[in-house]
């Protein structure tokens, strides 16, 4: 019945499995989750930040991934997501330098459950709030030129 209603039914089937196949690796899975918890605080901020404008800062790199202002008050906030109701999440070295330079200006947003019924919970100065570990990651990157 679906393949008479929906437009190009297989190829979306096919296309479904093999993202559900490719969001088995972690570094896909955490993407996939890191992009549904942004899209959640877009949708839900304002119940926490009411009249704050909002702006999408996650391309520039700068340790957060909102600036919320109101008239002179502003606050950066990092976004995380977790599947399951707990769970851990990591912070960059420039996410950490913010949150502690920033201290109570500084909103971790951490959206739970995101597979179920998802739920936010916010932490202003999140290095009061969580007893966090220092890990070194070697990543290594190959490139590959080539010559017009």
């Amino acid at each position: 019945m679906s393949s008479f209603l929906i437009k190009d039914y297989e190829l979306k089937q096919e296309l479904s499995e093999f993202l559900d196949f490719k969001l088995e690796t972690s570094f896909i899975k955490r993407i996939a989750t890191g992009k549904a918890a942004e899209n959640y605080f877009l949708h839900n901020f304002k119940k926490h930040f009411a009249n704050f404008n909002v702006l999408d800062v996650r391309e520039f790199g700068c340790g957060f991934d909102f600036k919320l202002t109101l008239k002179n008050q502003q606050i950066c906030v990092e976004v995380k997501g977790l599947n399951e109701n707990k769970g851990q999440f990591l912070l960059t070295q420039k996410e950490f330098e913010m949150a502690d330079k920033l201290k109570e200006n500084y909103c971790l947003f951490i959206v739970r459950n995101l597979k179920e019924k998802p739920k936010e919970s916010l932490f202003f100065h999140p290095l009061n709030h969580f007893k966090l570990k220092e890990q070194n990651i070697k990543i290594v990157q190959k490139s590959y030129q080539g010559v017009l």
